[in-house]
């Protein structure tokens, strides 16, 4: 009971931040800079990616992807409305610019993880991290990714959850 309660008293300690510096802060800065940065770059078209990918999380019962808690799903194009099924024989990691030896994009349960580091060099290697791809193309992964597709599949928790949007 106890840990429970030191848990509780973190995760409001977490949520009150969130509310009462994060999310404000956030809002200040959009609306002093918008989307144009200093070299009248457009912000908004930097980093990120347009493609997300969930593989699911949290199964309820021993029956897979079916009991997951976090559904899985593909959104391609920021199209929340288009959650597509997922096939993962079609993932793949991609080291080209990873410090790994075998740098070709193969399936995660095939993927080897030998390091070769050979310093950094941002025309060639330049990272520990892979790139995750579906069907060839580029994917954004973990926690993002997991809540749009649950909120694009319709799951209530995450509807719930977007009260900074409310209509």
């Amino acid at each position: 009971a106890g840990r429970v309660g030191e848990f509780r008293a973190l995760l409001q300690e977490t949520q009150n931040f969130v509310d009462r510096v994060y999310i404000p802060d956030a809002v200040y800065l959009a609306r002093k800079y918008g989307t144009t940065g200093p070299a009248g770059d457009n912000w908004s078209q930097l980093g990120g990616s347009d493609n997300f990918l969930a593989c699911g999380e949290f199964p309820q019962t021993g029956v897979e992807p079916q009991s997951l808690f976090f559904p899985q799903g593909v959104i391609v194009g920021r199209d929340l409305g288009n959650v597509q099924p997922l096939v993962s024989s079609e993932i793949a990691e991609h080291a080209v610019h990873s410090w790994y030896q075998n740098p070709m994009p193969l399936h995660p349960t095939a993927g080897e993880t030998a390091p070769n580091y050979t310093g950094i060099d941002t025309a060639d290697r330049y990272s520990w991290l892979k790139a995750p791809r579906y069907l060839k193309e580029p994917m954004e992964v973990g926690p993002l990714a997991r809540m749009l597709v649950a909120y694009g599949s319709g799951m209530p928790e995450a509807k719930a959850a977007n009260r900074y949007n409310r209509k």
